[in-house]
């Protein structure tokens, strides 16, 4: 008989062809000679994935071995000098943020820093009350707009 093609199982690993459910008589496709109809199973285990982290110019964060398709601990944030951790990112350029509730490893993976640049703000102590009007100049930074007025030294954060 010609051994089929080893079937693919996300998060899983192909152990091999066995007559059996419980994987004790493994089925040899080289020597066993078929004379009538028979059943062999496909006996599978989790997976092992390793995850690594490419912090991208921040400090080291130590790779993780995951089996099947669970779940990666999300590690502490690293830092980097006048930057801002703004998550993990599943491709390199930083277009797929990776959800540690939701998404599993099925396969060795990367995960990539983002960071953005890290802003001092000054507010002056006097200043009590504020209204954004037109004559604010937004500046953007993802999810954070800055907006500083052209009168004063007053800037609003904005989140």
């Amino acid at each position: 008989m010609v051994r089929p093609a080893d079937p693919k199982r996300a998060g899983y690993v192909l152990l091999g062809w066995f007559r059996d459910l419980n994987g004790k008589q493994k089925y040899d496709f080289d020597k066993e000679i078929v004379t009538s109809d028979f059943t062999i199973y496909a006996l599978w285990d989790f997976g092992k994935y390793t995850v690594k982290f490419e912090s991208n110019g921040g400090n080291k964060v130590q790779e993780q071995q995951v089996r099947g398709t669970a779940k990666v601990r999300q590690p502490a944030n690293p830092s980097k000098p006048k930057m801002v951790f703004a998550g993990w990112y599943y491709n390199s350029e930083l277009t797929d943020l990776w959800d540690f509730g939701q998404d599993v490893v099925k396969e060795d993976i990367m995960l990539y820093a983002k960071w953005v640049n890290a802003l001092k703000l000054t507010f002056e102590s006097s200043v009590s009350d504020f209204r954004l009007n037109n004559a604010w100049t937004p500046a953007n930074y993802g999810e954070v707009s800055i907006f500083k007025s052209p009168h004063t030294s007053i800037m609003a954060l904005v989140i």
